[in-house]
């Protein structure tokens, strides 16, 4: 399968020399858009952020006096001179915020001293931390923690909540973007990135800095279209046969959800970008400075009313209860198991963890656990402080009398507000499934979840240069670099690609349709989706494959991750009341061909799905393809597998399966059933196995035999599989 493949612009950042010889991944558009929503304390600062490394595409690169190496990409030095006075005078503002934005710069150019600066700079937004990744030093965030064990019976409501969390920041932040963020009173609601690159230049060697600019640097460009502030680069290439990089990458800062199509072409919206960390228990997100964005209890009170009131239409909209009985379960799982908080910065701390500010559902559930009056939830194992009174110890009285699942919960516990959510959506719940009402389905039978994981994986070995920039005159990308080192800006991109990938599997099966969860970018499907899953099936193939990341000069293979679960029906026909959620569990996947996807069958069966699955099914029905008898139920196809398991070869077993779904009376009168199916069995053999040569044809069919025999042996589920996975709009499955 070919790979997919990720281009958002060339690199960015790297630290020139000696141990600190390494790059980072993360863009250029990644990398400014997210200095510029961070760092900048006012519109001016804004728009100086989004250009101040204009330059860098074009790859100046020259030794310094000290051995070192200089990315000359500053406008308003060296070739690019004129630019920041050109630049500076189009956009509204001063000369020096962006020539000023380097110390170093500053202090090799003394004219520069007086000019105005950025109070915030970048080593303070983030650092090339190693394997140790630090929260930016003064980069404000908020965060959600929702203090629960990931299990899935409280999936669907923690997405939910993290969905309408992420929503109600971003529409937030947009509002206070658009208020604050004004070029002569037209605010920034797009910020375009065009990406051009050109073969054939010559230079002189030396070339100078007129002839730099005449022949590259003035091609670049700043400028506004309306409510769009759009940039143009151009990257000279060295090789003619280099990979072109072109591409086109547009920033949404209006705080609205992005369809699939737009996220596939390359477009982000501002809840990407703000969203530096999420997993099934958290979501950290970063905002901007308090003068444009100022935090405050008042706020931090009115984000979380808006966002249990996004969360109770999200569960609407799923059909899931939220109040019973006069109690508001969701108000009190926001009291009792869900915080938002800020996380400002000051000038006290020096290093900020990201590790650590991760686990605070972690320290959540420990504070629960150490309270005298913590309890333990019996369905999820989460311990927990509530006002809510303590729940039936008989599992009968908890489900009902004819609950079996005793495997799968606790002896003795209690239920926790999350969890209660799973109890209150039984099938029959709050006149369900009487007088023509449907039976809720929300939390029982079939169900799906694919979301975006903050995970980062690549393997520096697969990196390979695509070229060596053309004006790289001090050898900079003369030799292979040492390593790739990690920011908080490579989390936003993986998850970037994630997201992607799975806007991508969505749009497969529903195109037009935006993500069930945009804001998350998580497909959640429940069992009235039932059909929805199996239609999604077969589209998984795609996770089993290479990603690969263009990001001039280099493209690497890199593992994004997504969180899956799966579970689906495909012979049981009173599926939608099992306790399904209660037997399987969400897990990590990277995007890879050697991956594993896991799946829980008819509320019994638990698989994993692979690579080698999907190709040994193709293979499989690739040959039934040829057996297409059926009588009444009965399907040549699905008998000629069985009889293959009960150890037939495939050409008595197509003999076997004809004789068993040939309709006699369909028959000619000169032929007899025998005869029929000796002739299905020749053309079998005709199709698949017959050469010129009777020995080459012998040994296709022994290898034929071999595989299929095998594979029925090492994937006994495939027999279930293997018509959901082409063809899932067939009812039912194998008999």
């Amino acid at each position: 399968m070919s790979p997919i493949a990720f281009n958002f612009g060339p690199i960015a950042r790297t630290a020139a020399g000696g141990r600190d010889d390494t790059i980072n991944l993360a863009s250029l558009p990644l990398h400014v858009l997210l200095n510029a929503l961070t760092a900048a304390t006012s519109a001016e600062e804004f728009i100086a952020w989004l250009w101040h490394d204009l330059y860098k595409p074009a790859f100046q690169w020259a030794r310094r006096t000290d051995g070192g190496f200089s990315w000359l990409h500053i406008p308003g030095i060296g070739a690019f001179q004129t630019a920041e006075k050109i630049f500076a005078a189009r956009t509204g503002v001063r000369e020096g915020l962006v020539s000023t934005h380097h110390p170093r710069a500053v202090n090799s150019h003394p004219e520069l001293k007086s000019l105005p600066r950025f109070p915030i700079l970048e080593t303070e937004i983030l650092s090339d931390q190693g394997d140790q990744v630090n929260l930016g030093s003064k980069v404000n965030y908020i965060q959600l923690s929702i203090a629960a064990e990931p299990a899935l019976s409280t999936a669907l409501v923690r997405a939910a909540i993290a969905d309408a969390f992420i929503e109600v920041v971003s529409r937030d932040v947009a509002v206070a973007l658009q208020k604050k963020l004004q070029s002569k009173g037209t605010p920034i609601e797009r910020v375009r990135f065009e990406f051009k690159s050109v073969s054939g230049l010559s230079f002189a060697n030396p070339f100078d800095d007129t002839e730099l600019w005449n022949k590259v640097g003035k091609y670049f460009d700043v400028r506004f279209d309306g409510t769009t502030f759009v940039i143009e680069h151009v990257t000279p290439l060295s090789k003619s046969t280099a990979i072109p990089f072109e591409t086109v990458f547009t920033a949404d800062l209006t705080g609205e959800p992005l369809m699939p199509s737009e996220l596939i072409h390359n477009t982000i919206s501002l809840s990407e970008l703000l969203v530096l960390y999420q997993d099934s228990r958290t979501i950290i997100i970063a905002i901007p400075q308090k003068g444009i964005y100022p935090i405050d209890q008042p706020k931090l009170d009115k984000l979380k009313r808006q966002t249990i009131a996004a969360t109770r239409k999200r569960l609407d909209a799923f059909d899931v209860l939220t109040a019973v009985g006069g109690v508001d379960y969701l108000q009190v799982a926001f009291d009792t198991q869900t915080e938002i908080r800020p996380l400002l910065w000051n000038n006290k701390e020096t290093k900020r963890p990201l590790e650590k500010v991760s686990l605070r559902p972690s320290e959540l559930i420990a504070e629960a656990r150490n309270d005298p009056s913590g309890r333990v939830c019996r369905l999820t194992g989460t311990p927990f402080t509530s006002s809510l009174a303590s729940s039936p110890t008989s599992l009968s009285d908890l489900f009902s009398s004819s609950f079996v699942d005793t495997e799968f919960t606790g002896l003795a516990g209690d239920i926790s507000p999350l969890a209660h959510f799973y109890l209150l959506n039984s099938p029959n719940s709050d006149g369900a499934g009487k007088a023509g009402v449907p039976k809720r389905a929300s939390l029982r039978g079939s169900f799906m979840m694919l979301a975006p994981a903050s995970h980062v994986a690549f393997d520096e070995g697969q990196a390979r240069a695509i070229d060596r920039p053309l004006l790289d005159q001090g050898g900079r990308f003369a030799n292979t670099l040492s390593r790739i080192t990690t920011t908080t800006q490579e989390f936003t991109l993986f998850q970037q690609m994630s997201r992607r990938i799975i806007a991508n599997l969505w749009q497969s099966i529903a195109p037009g349709e935006p993500l069930p969860l945009p804001y998350l970018g998580a497909v959640t499907l429940t069992h009235k989706q039932a059909q929805s899953i199996k239609l999604m099936l077969p589209k998984l193939k795609q996770v089993f494959t290479d990603v690969k990341l263009h990001v001039y000069p280099f493209e690497i293979t890199v593992r994004p991750a997504i969180e899956v679960v799966i579970e689906t029906a495909l012979a049981d026909q009173k599926h939608a009341g099992k306790h399904t959620l209660l037997k399987t569990t969400p897990r990590i996947v990277t995007i890879e061909p050697h991956s594993t996807l896991p799946l829980l069958i008819d509320d019994k069966v638990q698989i994993n799905v692979t690579a080698e699955l999907f190709e040994r099914a193709e293979m499989l029905y690739r040959l039934m393809q040829s057996l297409p008898r059926q009588k009444r139920k009965i399907r040549q196809s699905d008998l000629w597998l069985k009889l293959i398991l009960n150890s037939s070869d495939p050409i008595t077993a197509v003999f076997e399966s004809a004789q068993a779904t040939i309709e006699s009376k369909r028959l000619p009168k000169n032929s007899s059933m025998e005869h029929a199916a000796f002739g299905d069995a020749e053309r079998f053999w005709l199709q698949h196995f017959d050469t010129d040569s009777p020995a080459q044809s012998w040994d296709a069919y022994e290898q034929q035999r071999l595989e299929t025999t095998t594979t029925l042996e090492q994937f006994p589920a495939i027999m279930l599989l293997i018509r959901a996975l082409h063809d899932p709009d067939t009812k039912g499955s194998l008999p």
